[in-house]
């Protein structure tokens, strides 16, 4: 098409996917950096290094190095980004990366389409077009909350992306599409990569990048689609090519059979079909982002794919971290290797695990297996033997008979001469007599043996026995063919010096042996019992194998059904069940291997004993063999060593091998805290002697340890501040009964120390919150971050008055006021749950606001443990806030043999830095208008005020200002939590009394504006009445409302007030400046039947006595009104 060569004269007469020749290299490798308007070209070295980066090869480059004059650039070729300069800050001069051409003709690879719009008439370039690095979707429905934004990339829906894909196909320069909600009809020009309306009031750029796959999920046959923008922890990815999607494709030759396998489950079955889903995108993947590749395989993808399925390639880190990398750089720790591939071990079914034992060792199995024996009378060797052996019983005869006449002639010839013979003469005639009489009767023998060879000839039978399997020839007949022949010998001895048999050969043919025999019947009557003996002999070795994998079989059947069917399914434990069952097969592979040689070799050692012995049984003696040796080797003790490799193996998988994108790195003191959080676990695992065993009762407790393991993780991935120092703090929680923890507001305290105690083996943790808002928010961020999407059951669960979800849940939030009506009404309110040794955790959260009903709890607790001291058994008490009163402390410090300590870690900071800038009594309403002049499109602005009717009146007139333009949101004290959670996520501007001072977290907050006071009712003793009176706010509130900021991103802290604000550390208790009426009734008509004449010992600050006499007082004329009535 003319990017970087010259245009052919030539009209092509294909479309590009029909071209063989590809991939060509015809692009244009450009850049264009966030703040820049424009694009740049790559010099040809840059460019080339790019080009050859996103070719087909063995291994992915997913990372390019740019080495330029001014430093060292990185480009990343999964998101077609560069990063600044690396000797500078590598995120300062980031720039969007393309390749103006088609991905398919010059990579060979399938893209994903992204449009920028850098002009639109109905977007303001003041305040919506500052560049976003996140990559944005167009919504698939019509939604109010939509806005276009410029300079960021939108993905294109399938429809236009199919649309350009077939234009560049055909090789098409112009063509028009329509974009909902850009415009009806848009001018693409595949030329220069931009697009336009016909007015060009809408203008933009548009680029493609890699459309990636899964590597590691193609060896367990699945095509796994990969979002470029998300974490590629284990995923390994690699670009779709033509050749492997065409490998991919041919496994569905039936389009009806594709569309029902995409429409399973991929839990339910074997036949995987994914998307594989990140960290930092939410999205779904679409429908038609799936394949699957079980079927039988036409051609071998596994020619093309294995480049990438060898080693891991190098990555440079880009801000992405996983706990092996950080570990590394600790101790250089070394863990496990992968698992090895699973193989399937033969099945079992219901019948052969209800066989007994004889049913694997008897005669009958022997003979039942035995393959039917072939008995064949070889006639030409009977014929060549006989005529062998006739032949040289004739060439002895014929030898004797010639020797005899010689000796003859001889002795003629000496009685016809006339010569007296002299006496040695004689004694030699003598000798050559004698020699003549034995000639001739060797003669007679010989003759004799003749014909009994004659007669034995016609007895012997040699015959053919075939069909004998190649197990039993190879491991008994070969080995033993002299013993059986010897033992043959002894059933008809025959003269060794007459005939040599019997005899045995052995041939083999399409692996079915033939043992020749050549004998007389009786050998071969007793051949066939020995063979028969043998064939038991060889078919109960078989028989012991099959029992021995039967044995393990059924063992890991037992422990796979128990471990699916009868324990509580979460996506922790079915991935660790998978892990497991992955090794058990392959130890029982391994076992049954050594089984094998095992048993093998004891039937060698015993087939001498099969052979002589006819009344030895075979599969006595195996089962017995068989029986030590499981003894000896218990596969039981097997299966405790798998469940800790498993439980490794998961650990490596999900935790040390998860590839994350923090915003700063990872401290080392947070890697080692957990580790140590990690290897406690591991060594409870390994040392307490309630896991061992593979009954559901242990089995049931492995779940709990892999919730520990991922709680431990998923706090360290939030980095909060606390998590550092969260080993001392649950050491000291452990230590003792009741802890004060005072930590800087964000640090975690409200979400991440009660995930930590769960992990930490407490059974249940509730957890109190000032207000019902914070209840429910905190509540769904815990479940958001400790657990997964897929779970069923969720970690913490929340409950405020008139208003429950999922309470019996380990982490319960509720209201302190709703704490206090149990507390008071409730006698089994405090128990141990599940008979567990872990006492139940009670967290009272902000009690900096020192609340009436957070005093009280305070109060009902100190009662309980000194009126009660056996209960210090059955509980915790944690007390935090980010600033705590001394009074507290104080109050438990009293409590007779009392465990208490205190925990402050004031310094912790934030995530994101803070400014403080002070604007003394200026006007709030024209400092939020000034803010929302600079400010970013998303950033929100808090403000606290003094009351509810200030809150309303400052909203009212900022809209009435703006003419509409600004709009604030309220958030106060009356309203639903589901309305104040709608606000903060919708809204940018909120008005607010004490309600978002703590445990909230806005989104994107940027900005707070204090007026440092606070409207609160104070009652006076003296005038019987409750009077609304604004005071100014304690250091303490202070804080609160600072810590707001901080949490998301940088933020800043404009304060209204001209105080000194270390004047008032801490806010009046309100029980001490509240009427006491309704307290005083409350309790007298409680479990406790006395008032605060009897309480206020146990409160931190007490009410004076006038306002307790006073309340009293009042319940008496009460009394005395509705008895006279």
């Amino acid at each position: 098409m003319g990017y970087s060569i010259a245009a052919s004269e030539r009209i092509p007469n294909q479309p590009i996917m029909d071209n063989d020749r590809r991939p060509i290299q015809d692009c244009m490798w450009e850049y264009k950096p966030i703040q820049d308007p424009k694009w740049y070209k790559f010099t040809a070295t840059e460019a080339t290094s790019l080009h050859k980066a996103l070719l087909p090869s063995k291994e992915f480059q997913q990372q390019v190095y740019l080495k330029v004059a001014r430093g060292l650039y990185s480009v990343s070729i999964i998101e077609f980004l560069r990063s600044g300069r690396h000797e500078q800050h590598p995120q300062k001069n980031m720039a969007w990366v393309r390749c103006r051409g088609s991905s398919i003709l010059n990579f060979d690879c399938f893209s994903i389409w992204q449009m920028m719009l850098t002009q639109h008439p109905k977007v303001n370039k003041s305040t919506e077009a500052i560049a976003s690095l996140k990559i944005q979707h167009f919504p698939v429905m019509n939604s109010s909350r939509f806005a276009l934004q410029l300079n960021t990339w939108y993905s294109c829906d399938d429809k236009t992306s199919s649309l350009l894909d077939n234009a560049m196909n055909y090789r098409r320069k112009i063509i028009s599409i329509h974009i909902p909600h850009v415009c009806d009809d848009l001018t693409f020009n595949l030329q220069t990569f931009e697009f336009s309306n016909n007015e060009k009031t809408i203008v933009g750029y548009i680029r493609w990048i890699p459309k990636l796959i899964s590597s590691t999920e193609i060896k367990d046959k699945k095509l796994v689609y990969v979002d470029n923008y998300q974490s590629m922890a284990n995923i390994q990815p690699i670009p779709l090519t033509t050749k492997c999607w065409k490998l991919f494709q041919e496994k569905y030759t039936d389009e009806k059979q594709a569309n029902y396998l995409a429409s399973e489950d991929d839990d339910e079955s074997d036949l995987h079909i994914a998307t594989a889903v990140g960290t930092e995108n939410d999205d779904e993947a679409d429908d038609d982002d799936i394949a699957d590749v079980t079927n039988k395989r036409k051609v071998s993808e596994e020619d093309y794919l294995n480049p990438y399925l060898g080693g891991k390639t190098a990555v440079e880190n880009n801000g992405t971290w996983s706990v092996i990398d950080l570990n590394d750089e600790i101790t250089n720790t070394k863990y496990p290797v992968n698992m090895p591939p699973s193989t399937d071990s033969s099945t079992v079914d219901n019948e052969s695990l209800s066989m007994s034992v004889e049913h694997f060792f008897n005669e009958k199995v022997g003979e039942h297996k035995q393959q039917t024996l072939i008995e064949r009378p070889n006639s030409t060797v009977n014929a060549g033997t006989a005529d062998a052996l006739n032949s040289k019983l004739e060439d002895e005869v014929k030898r004797l008979k010639e020797q005899i006449q010689r000796e003859q002639s001889k002795i003629e010839q000496e009685k016809q001469s006339h010569q007296k013979l002299s006496k040695e003469k004689e004694q030699q005639l003598q000798k050559t007599n004698k020699l003549l009489e034995d000639l001739k009767q060797q003669l007679i023998n010989k003759q004799t043996q003749e014909q009994k060879l004659k007669d034995l000839i016609k007895q012997i039978k040699p015959i053919d026995y075939d069909n004998i399997e190649s197990i039993v020839a190879q491991n008994y007949l070969f080995s033993k063919t002299k013993h059986i022949i010897n033992h043959l010998k002894t059933k008809h001895p025959i003269d060794d010096s007459l005939m040599r048999i019997p005899t045995i050969t052995i041939a083999e043919k399409n692996n079915v042996y033939c043992v020749s025999v050549t004998g007389l019947q009786v050998h071969h009557d007793e051949f066939k019992l020995v063979l028969k003996r043998i064939q038991i002999l060889s078919n109960v070795t078989q028989s012991a194998k099959t029992f021995y994998q039967r044995q393990l079989n059924a063992i890991m059947k037992s422990i796979i059904q128990k471990m699916t069917k009868q324990i509580h399914s979460s996506q922790d434990w079915q991935s660790y069940t998978k892990y497991f069952q992955q090794l058990i097969q392959n130890k029982i592979q391994e076992c049954v291997k050594l089984f094998d040689e095992y048993i093998t070799n004891e039937s060698k050692v015993i087939v001498e004993q099969c052979i002589t012995d006819t009344h030895f049984q075979s599969w006595v003696h195996l089962r017995k063999q068989t029986d030590r040796y499981m003894q000896k080797k218990s596969f039981i003790s097997e299966i405790e060593v798998l469940k800790h490799e498993a439980f490794e193996e998961f650990i490596k998988q999900h935790v040390l091998s998860q590839q994350l994108k923090f915003e700063k790195k990872p401290s080392k003191k947070s890697v080692e805290t957990m580790n140590e959080f990690i290897d406690k676990v591991r060594k409870e695992f390994q040392t307490n002697k309630i896991y061992v065993g593979c009954d559901v009762k242990q089995l049931k407790l492995i779940p709990k340890l892999l919730q520990r393991v991922m709680l431990y993780y998923r706090c360290f991935v939030l980095q909060l501040p606390l998590y550092e120092s969260s080993k001392e703090l649950l050491d000291k929680i452990e230590q003792n009964n009741v802890i004060t923890v005072a930590t800087s507001t964000g640090s975690g305290k409200s979400s991440l120390l009660p995930a930590l105690l769960i992990a930490e083996g407490y059974e249940k943790v509730i957890v109190t919150q000032p207000r019902r808002l914070p209840c429910t928010a905190i509540c769904n961020r815990v479940n958001e971050t400790m657990t997964k999407n897929r779970d069923r059951f969720t970690i913490a669960g929340w409950a405020v008055s008139g208003a429950e979800d999922n309470v019996t849940a380990q982490i319960l939030y509720l209201t302190d006021g709703l704490l206090k009506e149990r507390l008071l009404h409730d006698e089994s309110f405090i128990r141990n749950p599940n008979n567990n040794n872990k006492p139940i955790v009670y967290f009272l959260d902000e009690v900096h606001e020192r609340s009436v009903n957070i005093d009280l709890c305070l109060a009902l607790f100190a009662r309980l443990l000194t009126e009660k001291p056996d209960l210090k058994s059955k509980v915790k008490i944690i007390i935090s806030s980010a600033t705590l009163d001394s009074t507290v402390p104080k109050l438990f410090r009293q409590i007779p043999q009392l465990k208490f300590d205190e925990f402050h870690m004031p310094n912790l900071g934030t995530l994101y830095t803070v400014t403080k800038i002070e604007r003394p009594n200026q006007n709030i309403l024209d400092l939020v208008q000034e803010l929302c002049k600079t400010k970013q499109r998303y950033d929100q602005i808090l403000c606290f005020v003094s009351s509810v009717a200030e809150v309303n009146q400052c909203c009212r007139l900022l809209q009435e200002i703006s003419h509409g333009t600004i709009i604030a949101f309220p958030l106060i004290q009356s309203q639903s939590a589901v309305d104040q959670q709608n606000n903060i996520e919708q809204g940018s501007i909120f008005f607010s009394t004490t309600v978002a001072e703590t445990s909230l977290t806005f989104p994107s907050l940027r900005y707070v504006i204090d007026t440092g006071m606070i409207n609160i009712p104070v009652y006076d003793c003296k005038k019987k009445q409750t009077i609304a009176t604004e005071i100014r706010a304690a250091e303490s509130t202070i804080k609160q409302r600072l810590g707001r900021l901080g949490r998301t991103k940088p933020g800043e802290y404009y304060s209204l007030y001209n105080f000194k604000v270390e004047d008032k550390k801490y806010p009046t208790p309100q029980i001490c400046q509240s009427e006491l009426v309704n307290i005083e009734f409350s309790l007298r008509k409680s479990l406790i039947k006395n008032g605060l004449h009897y309480m206020k010992k146990f409160l931190p600050n007490a009410p004076s006595e006038e306002a307790i006499a006073a309340a009293v007082e009042y319940l008496r004329i009460l009394s005395k009104f509705y008895s006279t009535r």
